[in-house]
């Protein structure tokens, strides 16, 4: 049985409202000089360099832990409720309800993504740094 879960509008304008205040701030920080790179690493040498890209490199691979995370615990709901989206979810727009071995599959993909996601997260958080201070001696 295929139904429509019905659309949250709360839901879209707190989406589309995020969405304009995070645009919103990287202007912000873009006018006020924040984003800038040539200023974070001018004076420095090049291991003192080296250092600080590492620590951003860990800063953006470590953001995508929450997606992951948020993605695990969707796909295990979805696998366990055998229905796409699980019951209690809302949705931003109106869709297919699918259930049963569908859903299932579903879930599994979102599932696997999401480890994909933790490891890509992990590797290039904890890894990629190392070897690039093992470059840098």
């Amino acid at each position: 049985m295929n139904t429509r879960p019905p659309a949250d509008p709360r839901l879209r304008r707190r989406i589309l409202l995020t969405l304009a205040i995070l645009m919103l701030g990287v202007v912000l920080a873009d006018q006020a000089g924040l984003l800038d790179t040539g200023n974070w690493f001018s004076g420095l040498n090049p291991h003192q360099r080296a250092e600080r890209i590492v620590w951003l490199l860990r800063l953006v691979f470590l953001s995508l832990l929450p997606l992951a995370g948020y993605m695990l615990y969707i796909g295990g709901r979805v696998i366990r409720s055998r229905a796409f989206p699980p019951p209690g979810m809302r949705v931003f727009r109106t869709g297919l309800l699918e259930q049963g071995e569908r859903a299932v599959i579903r879930g599994w993909v979102i599932l696997v993504v999401g480890l994909c996601v933790c490891a890509l997260a992990l590797y290039g958080a904890l890894l990629v740094p190392r070897e690039i201070m093992q470059l840098m001696g």
